[in-house]
């Protein structure tokens, strides 16, 4: 069996702790930390996810973002200033499969790699720590709304 490759990521790369909105209107940027040259050209784009925890200790997952011309949006740079080129890909924030119930805790990155074989073999990120940024109740429907203010004046105009 392959050797697990192990490296150091960071969520929203340059943050201490990468907090999140996930609200389906942005990408989440992740760094794969490179220690040797080379590294972060081995990792198998398209097999990445980003990972979580639930609340019940289920695992929700994120791709990574697909764009239009059919490459990963990942982009080679040196992230932590050692001079080292890093892996920075983006991960589509999904709220259509986002049901509020991630904890504030660790993520992680997983998928695959070309080992010195040029085989591939399986990748995981060290965790990195998280916070989620908790959304605000919807707003009710309007039809909902107007009752609840018919309500709210009734109530005020008995007081009276």
């Amino acid at each position: 069996m392959p050797q697990l490759y192990r490296k150091a990521i960071d969520v929203q790369p340059g943050d201490e702790v990468g907090c999140l909105n996930i609200n389906g209107r942005g990408k989440i940027p992740v760094a794969i930390l490179s220690e040797d040259e080379g590294d972060a050209s081995a990792i198998i784009q398209e097999s990445l996810q980003l990972k979580f925890e639930r609340i019940d200790d289920s695992v929700f997952a994120l791709p990574v973002h697909i764009k239009k011309n059919g490459s990963p949006h990942c982009a080679v740079e040196d992230v932590d200033g050692d001079g080292v080129d890093d892996l920075v890909c983006h991960f589509k924030d999904d709220l259509e499969t986002y049901d509020g119930t991630l904890k504030d805790s660790t993520a992680t990155v997983d998928g695959a790699y070309y080992n010195q074989a040029n085989e591939a073999a399986p990748f995981l990120g060290i965790p990195d720590a998280i916070c989620i940024v908790k959304q605000p109740e919807p707003l009710p429907e309007p039809e909902e709304a107007a009752a609840i203010a018919e309500k709210l004046e009734e109530s005020s105009s008995s007081h009276d």
